[in-house]
């Protein structure tokens, strides 16, 4: 248990170790002359060390040690650019339909929910579903200004509310050939 151990992942990696002196001391420079045996170093700016209660963020993930357990969470910078991926999508697609929009935005949304599924993510689903829906909310109504869109109850106008069996307070839109589901979300 006092050895350092390593993770890595690709060109990114992790070492653990007991004490923060050891890291810096002791495995820090045999890993740079690791490294440079091969022509490589250790980036100045992307290097860190610091204790697992503060976290740190890795391939879009924070992992930290709350109240002596270990979570991964999708990191703050990783939900902000997927909300701005999303919003650049949809404000690009003011006048597309919403067969096509939802085409559009449905893989990236489930892409990104798969890779968080298995992180204690609940709170930060919840919020990204609130970001998506306004967006979603603010298209449909300079589409529609007439319009609508309520997450409780079945506001049924034209194709784009329509419920779904699963989910009844999610707002959805009929997609015909697509390959899933009838119905997008």
């Amino acid at each position: 248990m006092g050895k350092p151990t390593a993770s890595a992942s690709s060109n990114w990696h992790i070492i653990t170790g007991r004490s923060k002196e050891i890291l810096e001391n002791e495995v820090k420079p045999l890993v740079a002359a690791f490294l440079k045996e091969r022509g490589l170093q250790l980036s100045k700016s992307k290097t860190r060390i610091t204790h697992i209660s503060e976290g740190f963020d890795f391939l879009g993930l924070h992992i930290r040690k709350y109240n002596g357990k270990f979570l991964t969470k999708p990191s703050r910078a990783n939900v902000q650019s997927f909300l701005a991926e999303i919003k650049t999508t949809i404000r690009k697609n003011l006048h597309t339909s919403v067969e096509e929009l939802l085409r559009q935005i449905n893989p990236k949304i489930r892409g990104w929910a798969l890779f968080h599924r298995s992180s204690a993510s609940k709170e930060i689903f919840n919020y990204v579903d609130y970001r998506i829906f306004y967006e979603l909310e603010h298209w449909i109504r300079r589409r529609h200004p007439w319009c609508v869109l309520r997450r409780e109850g079945n506001l049924v106008r034209d194709q784009m509310e329509q419920s779904i069996p699963e989910r009844p307070s999610a707002a959805g839109a009929y997609c015909e050939g697509d390959t899933g589901s009838e119905t997008a979300s």
